[in-house]
């Protein structure tokens, strides 16, 4: 099954040597929702267009790409930390989540692991024997 959304960077560089990113988030056919878009930004990057919060309405339909969001960086400026960009969704029964990050020639790495989540389960369940399972 396809992810119901999907966020990327696309890069654009002027001829100065200056970096553009434009945020892209794509709604994919069927999902009526609305998504929370949310962009981070490192020092040194700055918004030149759009806004870094805000809702793309359920109402929009079916987009194939929206560019809600470009931001600029200063040619030989290498910022510490990512260009983040997140986008969620929730309903009653469901949620979605995407990101990307922008690492600007660096590794990526996370920030913090995951924090599992859920119950503990008994060791039982995860032998892999069928016999202790009633």
């Amino acid at each position: 099954m396809p992810a119901p959304m999907r966020v990327d960077w696309r890069e654009v560089v002027s001829e100065d040597g200056a970096l553009s990113l434009a945020a892209e988030v794509e709604r994919r056919s069927g999902f009526d929702a609305d998504i929370e878009v949310r962009i981070e930004l490192p020092e040194g990057v700055r918004v030149v267009e759009g806004s870094t919060d805000f809702v793309l309405p359920r109402s929009a339909g079916a987009l194939a790409r929206v560019t809600p969001c470009v931001v600029a960086v200063p040619p030989g400026v290498v910022p510490e930390t990512d260009l983040v960009l997140s986008a969620q969704a929730r309903g009653g029964s469901f949620g979605a989540h995407a990101e990307a990050r922008y690492t600007f020639g660096r590794e990526l790495r996370l920030e913090r692991p995951p924090t599992p989540t859920g119950p503990v389960l008994p060791a039982r369940l995860l032998s892999g024997s069928d016999s202790d399972v009633p």
